[in-house]
């Protein structure tokens, strides 16, 4: 789900010029929103965009049964000044990129 976020994240910059400020499951993209299908499996949470860049939080919706390991619950997307980078978050908000992400 990151890699296919931080890419239409990329064309929705190229598209409107800037990143969009939310994403949705459903619907049209416009300005400030992107549509993925595949965002209804999880909550998706735009920190930050702006024309520079955007970070995004992703992690199971509540409910659901857990597929990540514990150390592993929040996915980070980033982007500054087009260089992607990708992180992620224990439950207990400790930094894990190191255990969770290839070459975090």
């Amino acid at each position: 789900f990151g890699i296919d976020l931080a890419l239409r994240q990329q064309m929705h910059r190229q598209r409107y010029g800037k990143y969009a400020e939310t994403v949705a499951s459903t619907g049209n993209s416009n300005i400030n929103r992107l549509v993925m299908p595949s965002a209804s499996q999880y909550n998706v949470n735009v920190l930050s965009a702006t024309f520079h860049g955007y970070r995004v939080e992703v992690s199971q919706r509540p409910g659901e049964t857990a597929t990540m390991p514990e150390q592993c619950r929040v996915l980070v997307v980033e982007s500054d000044m087009g260089i992607q980078r990708f992180g992620a978050r224990s439950a207990s908000n400790q930094n894990t990129s190191a255990r969770c992400i290839p070459h975090g």
